[in-house]
């Protein structure tokens, strides 16, 4: 996927980011270990991708990205619609995938179940943004 340049709603997609990573860390316990990485992805999808895409990507990762391995907890979702200015909520799917170290998610690029994501979804997809985030302990 090509490089996407930062937009006016970077904000909004920061602060969905640091909403979809609360969750993620809520959602486990012991999710906030020092190194922990928080890899958060959002997908806008082809105007003509098939009905239930969303719905099957979101699926996909509750249940098979939650099984690779270094996975601590998985969040997947739509957006929430929002009136407000700094928040985008274009994109059409959302997730936040948290590793047990910055080693684990480097290996999840060449993890079998990365590669079957990709080639399930990855035709339907125009635009992709990634946001990787060291998780720190809180104090």
């Amino acid at each position: 996927m090509p490089h996407v340049p930062p937009t006016p709603h970077r904000a909004g997609l920061l602060t969905l980011l640091l909403a979809l990573v609360s969750t993620a860390c809520s959602a486990a316990p012991g999710v906030e270990a020092p190194g922990r990485v928080a890899h958060t992805v959002f997908f806008w999808l082809k105007a003509d991708a098939p009905p239930g895409t969303a719905d099957a990507m979101i699926a996909f990762y509750r249940t098979e990205v939650a099984k690779a391995p270094g996975v601590v907890a998985v969040a997947a979702g739509v957006p929430r619609p929002s009136e407000r200015d700094v928040v985008d909520d274009s994109f059409h799917v959302g997730t936040t995938v948290t590793f047990a170290s910055n080693e684990a998610e480097i290996a999840w690029q060449t993890e079998p179940i990365h590669d079957a994501m990709k080639a399930r979804f990855f035709a339907h997809v125009e635009r992709v943004a990634v946001y990787d985030t060291l998780v720190t302990a809180p104090e």
